[in-house]
């Protein structure tokens, strides 16, 4: 029986007609399927949600549970309060934003690499092509910015969830400078070779992003404030409700990326600190000489 029940939870899934109301239940509710294979990797992410969870009540050692109140109070660090009816600061958003993405890249690079499911290809495309410079005298953003370049090569990088605009291009020269070409052969066997390295870059790209985007759009879910995740799920729906639109008409999919979900709480639950500076100035010129008042 245990051998039905495990190929019935892999294969075995409603038609699409009995899930047509029920498209809000796609939000990720944990890692990739393809990914939960990998037990043994202690990546940022598992530490993030394991010290979420921790139950300090558990821990009898005073010395382990010390630690453990400090891995706890590191990872609610990684919790995002910002919500359309309480803004929370643009730049803590930002910031937040850009370690997220590296913390996500690296969990599912690791998890690659425990079931060595990666490729020759994948390994040069996750692989820095230059060393980890200085970040001493780096500002915040800039930081943040440079270590997704420090996990993965500057074609994944600079694009982590979805295709740049002149992305044909950046391949094309990526594989040439793989093979040591200067310029498109000409050469039939070697022409060839490009097109095929192309071909396989591009399927890499795409594998790679669908499980970011998948992992990052689960981590919101979680790190993110109960009524941000309700607006997140709205998002969800309206595209599987247009890519079903597409599909009767014949038109390939759109790729569903997380990146409509920070454009949300960019645009609807964060704001500028200038903006929150001028508001507390404002309470303090009028609420508190009020409260004064009643005192006096």
């Amino acid at each position: 029986m245990d051998a039905w029940l495990e190929a019935g939870e892999v294969h075995l899934k409603p038609v699409s007609s009995s899930v047509t109301n029920k498209v809000v239940d796609a939000f990720p509710k944990e890692e990739h399927k393809s990914l939960a294979a990998a037990r043994k990797s202690i990546t940022t992410l598992r530490l993030v949600l394991r010290f979420l969870n921790c139950d300090l009540n558990t821990i009898k050692d005073p010395a382990k549970k010390l630690k453990a109140k400090a891995h706890a109070a590191s990872a609610r660090s990684y919790r995002l309060p910002h919500r359309a009816d309480h803004k929370g600061p643009t730049r803590k958003l930002e910031l937040w934003w850009r370690d997220l993405l590296p913390m996500v890249a690296t969990h599912v690079l690791a998890l690659q690499q425990e079931l060595t499911s990666s490729t020759n290809v994948e390994k040069g495309l996750f692989t820095a092509d230059s060393a980890e410079i200085g970040q001493l005298s780096m500002a915040p953003a800039a930081r943040a910015d440079k270590r997704l370049h420090s996990v993965v090569n500057s074609l994944v990088a600079d694009n982590p969830l979805e295709p740049g605009s002149n992305e044909d291009t950046a391949i094309e020269a990526y594989c040439l400078a793989k093979m040591n070409l200067q310029g498109v052969p000409t050469d039939v066997k070697e022409l060839n070779t490009l097109e095929l390295l192309k071909l396989e870059v591009t399927r890499s790209l795409t594998k790679f992003r669908e499980l970011v985007n998948h992992d990052l759009t689960w981590i919101l879910g979680i790190l993110c404030h109960k009524d941000a995740v309700e607006q997140f799920k709205l998002i969800l729906k309206t595209h599987i409700m247009t890519n079903g639109r597409r599909a009767s008409a014949g038109n390939d999919p759109i790729l569903f990326t997380a990146l409509p979900l920070y454009k949300y709480l960019t645009d609807h639950c964060a704001v500028n600190n200038d903006v929150l500076i001028q508001g507390l100035e404002a309470y303090n010129q009028t609420a508190l000489p009020q409260k004064r008042r009643k005192f006096i």
